[in-house]
């Protein structure tokens, strides 16, 4: 979907721009993990998973493929289809 809608534009951005925007975009988000403003988060999360998806187009990473090919429907600790690693305490 984003390439279809963005590929051209992507095309013609230089890929350190693209970057920055994807930088940008998960400051924003991490700003508002600290206000706790979770309408706010969520809009800013989308933006940072739109500009992730540019920067990987731009790239020519199929982040689809390669989300597949590491995590192939499986936990990959306990290689079960719903996870069932014990919980870990953190301190």
């Amino acid at each position: 979907m984003h390439m279809q809608i963005y590929g051209r534009v992507n095309k013609i951005k230089m890929r350190v721009q693209v970057w920055d925007h994807f930088v940008e975009e998960f400051g924003e988000m991490c700003a508002e993990i600290l206000l706790e403003n979770h309408t706010e988060l969520e809009n800013e999360s989308a933006d940072t998973m739109m500009w992730f998806l540019a920067f990987c187009n731009r790239i020519g990473a199929d982040l689809d493929e390669l989300t597949w090919k590491k995590y192939p429907g499986e936990c990959n600790t306990c290689h079960k289809e719903k996870c069932e690693c014990p919980r870990i305490a953190f301190e």
